[in-house]
């Protein structure tokens, strides 16, 4: 065999190992990525999670609802519904939208909502994004009392917590 083939030949093999090469490094970087975008999307759940678990306790902890003795999980009936009634108010004032912008602050976008069991629902706040979003719910059990008859009432407070899409 003349050396111009021997050398023809070994050209051919170096090019189909360099093709073979290229092809094993492309079939990994895809594999690589999609791994990378699972952990990004399982990192960014448990974060919207840990937001709406951190919003639940804020929500517990506002001076504004608290029975007098503070227990984390007792919440004053009365004072929730007063609240709820000034935060969900229709007519509007200086007073009422200085409110609205500090509670948008503190709750961001989000739905706040006590169920007393077996008694009628009282949203605290409502602030969902406009357009499309993803949610994070929370739901913890509290202690509802009521200062004009001392009785407690069993009740769950739900939260959602929404993060807007980026439009981009």
């Amino acid at each position: 065999m003349p050396i111009a083939r021997i050398g023809q030949i070994q050209f051919g093999e170096t090019i189909m190992v360099v093709i073979v090469l290229v092809f094993l490094l492309i079939i990994g970087m895809v594999f690589y990525y999609h791994a990378n975008e699972y952990s990004y999307a399982k990192t960014l759940q448990h974060r919207e999670d840990v937001d709406a678990i951190l919003l639940a306790q804020q929500a517990l902890a506002l001076p504004e609802i608290r029975c007098g003795d503070y227990d984390g999980s007792c919440v004053d009936e009365l004072k929730l519904r007063g609240l709820a009634a000034l935060l969900n108010r229709s007519d509007t004032n200086y007073y009422d939208t200085r409110s609205d912008r500090y509670y948008s602050d503190v709750f961001g976008y989000a739905t706040i909502t006590f169920q007393p069991i077996g008694g009628d629902a009282i949203q605290l706040f409502d602030d969902p994004p406009i357009g499309n979003s993803s949610a994070a719910t929370q739901i913890m059990f509290v202690n509802l009392f009521d200062p004009t008859t001392g009785s407690s009432q069993l009740s769950y407070l739900n939260v959602t917590r929404y993060r807007p899409e980026v439009q981009g």
